[in-house]
């Protein structure tokens, strides 16, 4: 009987996705499509500088980055607001990638990482190949996190690992041992010639704990979803990090995601207000209207025609005989067969 909703939610463009969350108020820092063909310019929330430490593999065209990755590591990244964000409890900052891969890799190295930083050296606006950020290594102290993704054509085990840097450490994200990460079970294999958006999301839901989260949309279908407190417990001991103002993209090499990436656009917002019909639902945080983080059980769950439940991680419906209590170990569910 749910096969139409099915259809529906999987159809669903990926701006009806995010207005089912639509909150108070909500921020533009940038929106950048390359219309002008000009990588150096910022003018927020139009246009933002792209710096890479590979200028040789990378070509500007009007709409697009085009990145071509051989044998070395590629290095992009952007200031998406002129100043530093500092999230209030309550707001959701997101930061989106669209991009189109070619010759990807069908190897299963976590090779594609994605994220979102503050340093409080200063900003680094020049192209230059280093995980460091220069010879005084500013970006050492950073904090924030990252996605670590298995961006290839056929992943082995799971395609989302999501993480806490935890400063200080030379290497901004070159070194996984500057992380504590934990790794969805859900995998996904991308495709030659897709436009996917990379929707990285940090939820603050109270001063204690973050929420954060990558969606990927396959064009405008939702088909990956994982999330992860940074509680002082999940991702080890200290505060959630708030302020935000640095994208960062590092691509270990062709063999380990892809040989080109076309960049069709950088986009960044924050939305505030209510995240749903109250604070959480069966014990979990809401992380927008509809949505709510069920940690490692089901991962991300879209609750608008509960007593059914759409499961990204699943791809298909489950239906709830109620809501689970909080403090529940395991829940009955219906799974309807194919």
């Amino acid at each position: 009987m749910k096969q139409p909703l099915k259809t529906f939610l999987k159809a669903c463009s990926l701006a009806a996705v995010l207005a089912a969350g639509t909150l108070h108020s909500q921020t533009v820092l940038l929106d950048d499509s390359f219309a002008d063909g000009n990588r150096f310019e910022a003018n927020f929330p139009d246009e933002a500088a792209v710096w890479t430490g590979s200028p040789e593999g990378l070509v500007v065209n009007t709409g697009s980055l085009d990145f071509t990755f051989g044998g070395s590591t590629t290095r992009i990244w952007t200031y998406f607001t002129g100043t530093p964000y500092t999230l209030n409890v309550g707001e959701k900052l997101t930061v989106s990638v669209t991009l189109v891969p070619t010759g990807l890799s069908s190897g299963a190295s976590r090779g594609f990482r994605m994220g979102l930083f503050h340093h409080e050296e200063g900003r680094v606006e020049e192209d230059i190949n280093t995980d460091s950020g220069g010879a005084v290594s500013p970006w050492a102290d950073s904090e924030g996190y990252a996605a670590f993704l298995r961006f290839t054509s056929n992943p082995t085990g799971s395609v989302t690992e999501l993480g806490k840097r935890m400063p200080p450490n030379n290497s901004l994200l070159g070194s996984t041992s500057a992380f504590t990460r934990l790794s969805d079970s859900g995998t996904y294999s991308f495709q030659d010639g897709v436009e996917y958006t990379l929707s990285y999301e940090l939820y603050l839901e109270s001063q204690s704990n973050l929420v954060q989260t990558m969606n990927i949309y396959e064009g405008s279908t939702l088909v990956s979803s994982y999330a992860v407190n940074d509680n002082g417990t999940d991702l080890g001991e200290g505060a959630p990090f708030k302020t935000f103002d640095m994208l960062f993209l590092r691509v270990s090499d062709a063999a380990s995601t892809a040989s080109q990436v076309s960049i069709k656009n950088i986009s960044a917002q924050v939305e505030s207000g209510s995240t749903g019909g109250g604070e959480s639902w069966g014990g979990y945080p809401y992380t927008q209207e509809n949505w709510v983080h069920a940690a490692n059980w089901f991962g991300s769950l879209y609750l608008a025609e509960f007593p059914w439940v759409y499961s990204p991680r699943m791809g298909r419906w489950i239906y709830f005989t109620h809501e689970p209590a909080p403090a529940s170990s395991g829940e009955w569910v219906w799974v309807p067969k194919d």
